[in-house]
C-alpha cells in the first residue's frame, strides 16, 4: 500500500468519533455530491447474514467467473490488505485506482463528519462506476436495514445466510428482530432466497420483511437446496430442474448451505443471462473452485512448522461468534486427536459462548492476546475455558505461543485449529507470507 493510500485512510477513519453509527443519511449526502454512482451499477447481487455471507459471496463470485463473466466483489473486513475489499471487475483494486477514488472522497467531504465504513464503501462505488463489468456481488457489513451497502435502489437479488446473535451492542439479542433487520435489504420485485432458519420467529420476521418490501422469500430446504452423495458429490435441486455437482472448494458441512444459497440465487435473478448449459457447468466449476480466506482454510502444516509430524492438520479461521464456533466443532468431530484450539477474540465477544461448543471435544486451549490490541486477555479466554472444565495454557503473544508452545511441542499428529478472531487470522496470513486474495 502506498503512504498517500495509507495516509488518505487514516484521515477517513478520524473523521468519526465512533467507528460504527448506523445510518443512511451521510453516505446518501456525499452519494449525491458524486453523482450517485451507487445508482449506475451492473446486476447486484446483495447477501446479508451473521454467519456464512462471505462464504456465499466467495461462491457466487467463482461461478459467475466460470461462466466468463467479470463481476465487482465487496466484502469486509480485510485480512491482510485493505485493497481486498475491493475486486474490481475481477481483479483486487490497484492502489493507484483506490487513491484516486479516496481523494475524490475526501474533496466532496469538504469538513464533514463520516464513518470509515461509509466513506469506504462510497469509494468502492466510485470505482465501480469508473470500470464496466458484468455484476456486482455486495457483503451486507452489518444489520441490514442502515448498512451503508443497503444505498442501493434495485438488486438481481437478495440472499439471507445464517442468522446468529453477533454485534449486540448494535443489532441487540432479540433474534427476531435481527433477522428483520438483516431482511430490509429486500427490494421491489427483487427476488429474495434464504437459508433455512431453525428458529420459527426468524423465518417470520424475514418473510415479513420480504412482503412489506413487494416481493417473496425462496427458502432452503422448501424451494431449493443441496443433497448429500455417498462420495462426496453434491446434487442441487429447485423447482425448475437439478444439477450434479463436484465435492464443494470450501471445507465444513455448513458450506453446502452458503454453495445452495449462491447456486439459488444466480437461477432464480432474472437480470444477468446465464442460462442452460452454460450455466450448468459454471455452477459445477465454481463450486468446485471457490476460495475464501480465513474460513476452514487449511495451511500447510509443513510450511508453518517443519518439526510438524507430516499428518498433522492446520486449520485458520476467524468465526468469532457462537454459530461459527458450533460449525467448527463440527467439522473437527471428523478429525483426530489431540486438538489444539489457539484463540484471539475481541474484547466485546462472548469468550465462553465461543468457547462452549468446542467443550465436549476436550481441546488443549492456547490463549493469546489479539494483535493490535482491543482484545480478550489471555487471562480472560483461560478463565473462560476452565469454566468449562478445559485445560489452557496462556502465552505471551501469537507468533511466540504458535512457534514455541504447539508446533514444536509434539512428534505425534495433531490438528491445530487457529481461530476467534479475523484480526488474528489476518495476522497468521500475513505473518506467514501466505495471500489473502
Amino acid at each position: 500500500m502506498s503512504l498517500a493510500t495509507e495516509r488518505a485512510l487514516s484521515r477517513l477513519s478520524a473523521r468519526h468519533p465512533l467507528k460504527i453509527d448506523l445510518s443512511l443519511g451521510r453516505i446518501r449526502d456525499l452519494l449525491k455530491k458524486l453523482g450517485d454512482p451507487h445508482k449506475h451499477m451492473p446486476p447486484t447481487f446483495h447477501v446479508a447474514g451473521t454467519n456464512g455471507k462471505g462464504s456465499t459471496v466467495a461462491f457466487l463470485r467463482a461461478i459467475l467467473e466460470a461462466a466468463g463473466l467479470r463481476p465487482h466483489v465487496y466484502t469486509s473486513p480485510h485480512l491482510v490488505r485493505f485493497h481486498e475489499r475491493i475486486r474490481v471487475a475481477g481483479t483486487l483494486i490497484s492502489d493507484e485506482q483506490l487513491c484516486g477514488c479516496l481523494d475524490d472522497v475526501e474533496r466532496a467531504l469538504g469538513d464533514d463528519p463520516i464513518t470509515f465504513f461509509e466513506a469506504t464503501t462510497t469509494a468502492a462505488f466510485l470505482a465501480f462506476r469508473e470500470t464496466p463489468a458484468d455484476a456486482l456481488i455486495l457483503e451486507v457489513g452489518l444489520g441490514g436495514e442502515f448498512d451503508t451497502t443497503n444505498v442501493i435502489p434495485v438488486a438481481a437479488a437478495s440472499g439471507i445466510a445464517q442468522i446468529a446473535l453477533d454485534h449486540a451492542e448494535f443489532l441487540g439479542t432479540d433474534l427476531a428482530g435481527i433477522a428483520s433487520t438483516k431482511a430490509r435489504i429486500a427490494k421491489p420485485g427483487a427476488p429474495m432466497f434464504a437459508q433455512w432458519q431453525p428458529n420459527p420467529s426468524v423465518r417470520a420476521a424475514i418473510s415479513a420483511e420480504a412482503k412489506s418490501a413487494g416481493t417473496r422469500v425462496r427458502w432452503e430446504g422448501r424451494d431449493f437446496g443441496l443433497a448429500a452423495r455417498a462420495d462426496q458429490s453434491w446434487y442441487y435441486r429447485d423447482k425448475t430442474g437439478g444439477i450434479e455437482l463436484p465435492p464443494l472448494g470450501l471445507f465444513g458441512a455448513h458450506q453446502e448451505h452458503n454453495a445452495a444459497l449462491a447456486i439459488a440465487m444466480i437461477r432464480g435473478q432474472k437480470a444477468l443471462s446465464v442460462e442452460g448449459e452454460r450455466q450448468k457447468q459454471a455452477i459445477q466449476q465454481g463450486v468446485a473452485e471457490a476460495r475464501w480466506p480465513a474460513r476452514l482454510q487449511r495451511l500447510p502444516a509443513q510450511k508453518l512448522a517443519p518439526g510438524l509430524h507430516q499428518e498433522s492438520e492446520i486449520w485458520l479461521d476467524g468465526g468469532h461468534n457462537a454459530g461459527a464456533a458450533e460449525v467448527i466443532a463440527s467439522f473437527l468431530r471428523s478429525k483426530p486427536a489431540p486438538l489444539t484450539l489457539v484463540v484471539a477474540i475481541q474484547a466485546n465477544k462472548d469468550v465462553t459462548a465461543f468457547l462452549a461448543p468446542f467443550a465436549d471435544l476436550k481441546p488443549h486451549i492456547v490463549a493469546v492476546p489479539l494483535p493490535g490490541g482491543k482484545g480478550a486477555t489471555p487471562a480472560e479466554i483461560a478463565s473462560a475455558g476452565v469454566m468449562l472444565g478445559l485445560t489452557t495454557v496462556q502465552a505471551a503473544d501469537a507468533v511466540t505461543a504458535l512457534d514455541t508452545q504447539i508446533f514444536n511441542k509434539t512428534s505425534d499428529p495433531q490438528t491445530i485449529v487457529i481461530c476467534g478472531s479475523l484480526y488474528l487470522a489476518g495476522f497468521i496470513l500475513e505473518h506467514f507470507g501466505f495471500a489473502a486474495e
